[in-house]
């Protein structure tokens, strides 16, 4: 279906869907640390994870934009690894500090 657009828009949008399906990997990571927290009831972690992550985006998609669509892609493949490390890493520190 690309194709229909030209080859340079079919390469560039294989390339961007390749990024996001891959951050969506991570973005599954996010989702379960978002999960436990909300079962917690500490909404200001998953406040500061959302902040962090659309703050992120945002950044690194405008600094990223002069590669056109496949720079979007990767500025969203960074942005959920970082967000998924972020709270991952709080996630292990929680359970580490409660004993679980």
């Amino acid at each position: 279906i690309l194709q229909i657009f030209g080859k340079n828009y079919s390469d560039e949008g294989y390339l961007y869907f390749a990024f996001t399906s891959i951050s969506i990997l991570f973005a599954v990571i996010t989702f379960f640390v978002n999960s436990y927290f909300t079962v917690l009831k500490k909404m200001y972690f998953i406040i500061f994870l959302s902040m962090l992550g659309a703050t992120t985006y945002i950044s690194l998609a405008i600094f990223l934009l002069q590669y056109g669509i496949v720079g979007i892609g990767i500025a969203a493949l960074l942005t959920q690894v970082l967000v998924s490390l972020v709270g991952g890493m709080k996630l292990l520190h929680f359970k580490s500090t409660r004993g679980d």
